[in-house]
């Protein structure tokens, strides 16, 4: 038993030395979120899709409701993948 999952663990390291990934499109992500609350809240953002050289615009919302007070504001980046036009 403990050789042939020594053996299936040899043949996933070398499954993913050797194969390629596919050529996969990525974009970046860059959005910045504010929001509000006392019990419930509400949050609205804006954000940046920059995909190909081109950046596309978007909105965020979101809603919350518990045991919340404050306001906030955050900037996120991330990458987006497998993209299609």
């Amino acid at each position: 038993m403990q050789i042939t999952l020594k053996l299936a663990l040899v043949a996933l390291v070398a499954a993913t030395l050797f194969i390629r990934p596919a050529d996969v499109k990525m974009g970046s992500v860059r959005v910045v979120f504010t929001k509000a609350a006392l019990v419930a809240g509400g949050g609205i953002g804006r954000a940046v899709l920059t995909f190909d050289g081109r950046d596309h615009p978007f909105r965020v919302y979101g809603l919350s409701v518990g045991v919340t007070i404050g306001a906030s504001i955050a900037r996120l980046t991330g990458r987006a993948s497998y993209l299609h036009q």
